[in-house]
């Protein structure tokens, strides 16, 4: 008999703890977010690149859309590149070993918050060139034209 009143009790207290858990105010709240932004991109590019011979810089930041909070927290995350020939050190600051053309970049924060995905494209210059153009310093009338030559 106990038995019998027993199970509808459990049965009860586990369903109203199936909806307290829907309650999104603990840990992996959906108005928390980790977002990372490349500081120092190229200049002219509308998406994110990098020159491979300048180191690039990151940041992140931690948001929290419900009270408005805004962390700058660069320092304290955990950051990560699907290239092996990136380097990103601790403090947001990644380098190019080689001649990689892409890489993606990630953070997590206190091993809760996973960021936003940031693909960069690298540029790789062209090898350096010297050339001296001749003939030297002209002036040209509205209108007129001259040709140079490059050696």
């Amino acid at each position: 008999m106990m038995k019998k009143t027993l199970i509808p009790i459990l049965a009860l207290t586990a369903s109203a703890l199936l909806v307290g858990c829907n309650d999104s105010g603990g840990a992996g709240d959906t108005g928390r977010e980790l977002k990372i932004e490349l500081t120092n991109p190229v200049q002219g590019l509308s998406y994110d690149s990098m020159m491979s011979e300048a180191a690039a810089q990151f940041s992140a930041t931690y948001i929290n859309h419900d009270t408005g909070e805004k962390v700058d927290v660069t320092d304290e995350v955990d950051w990560d590149t699907s290239n092996a020939a990136t380097y990103i050190s601790s403090t947001g600051s990644m380098t190019v070993d080689g001649e990689p053309s892409e890489t993606v970049v990630s953070a997590r924060y206190l091993d809760t918050y996973a960021s936003n995905n940031l693909d960069v494209a690298i540029i790789n210059p062209d090898s350096a060139a010297t050339f001296k153009v001749q003939p030297g310093v002209f002036q040209i009338s509205q209108g007129g034209s001259i040709q140079y030559l490059s050696s």
